[in-house]
């Protein structure tokens, strides 16, 4: 039966998706593609993307990269470098993640976290 029925989440996609976003928390270094995910949840990619809006409230991508940029903000708040962050992550390079921290959060891990130290 269809997942996606009448603007409702059937309980099977709504199991499937919280399977799924349970796994993204726990391999946040890992492949994200969301023809992988898709593909691990038994569904298209297209049709699978909607389902995971659908329930979660947000995109596959924007699931992913908050829940990085959550666990990023953690680490550099605990001393972690940008670059073993990025490691840790699953970010292509150490560039690339400083750039999207800085346009997700206004500061560049540096600075982040030494907001965080003197929070402390």
């Amino acid at each position: 039966t269809n997942a996606v029925d009448n603007g409702s989440v059937s309980e099977h996609g709504k199991s499937v998706v919280t399977q799924i976003s349970d796994y993204i928390a726990g391999h946040l270094e890992e492949d994200m593609s969301l023809r992988n995910l898709a593909h691990m949840a038994g569904y298209e990619a297209v049709y699978f993307d909607r389902l995971f809006h659908k329930h979660i409230g947000e995109s596959l991508r924007r699931h992913i990269n908050r829940l990085r940029l959550e666990r990023a903000g953690k680490l550099l708040a605990q001393g972690m470098t940008a670059k073993a962050a990025a490691e840790q992550l699953g970010f292509g390079s150490s560039a690339y993640f400083c750039r999207f921290f800085k346009a997700s959060t206004g500061l560049t891990p540096i600075m982040w976290a030494n907001a965080k130290k003197r929070q402390a």
